[in-house]
């Protein structure tokens, strides 16, 4: 039998690190609390309390920079890919 995960949002990892930051409780006090694993109450916490950027970021989202730059290369690969075709047949005549 398999362990299903379930994704949780950012809102809820931060207010599950905000409450380990503030040392008011014990770990495994705000772990059965929040239905999760005390180690990853300690991961979000020293996440939060590193400050990288995007902290709880969701996979698979991207900024709209990255998808404008993501598309416009596929376009010069598309480009290019019929370019390739056409000169292969004209090689072949």
């Amino acid at each position: 039998m398999t362990a299903k995960f379930k994704r949780r949002d950012a809102d809820f990892k931060y207010k599950v690190a905000l409450e380990a930051a503030k040392d008011l409780r014990q770990i495994k006090e705000i772990a059965r609390e929040f239905q999760i694993h005390p180690k990853q109450v300690t991961e979000w916490r020293n996440r939060l309390l590193e400050g990288k950027d995007k902290i709880f970021a969701v996979r698979g989202k991207q900024d709209n920079s990255l998808v404008a730059e993501n598309e416009e290369l596929k376009k010069i690969i598309g480009k290019q890919t019929l370019e390739l075709e056409y000169l292969k047949k004209k090689l072949k005549s």
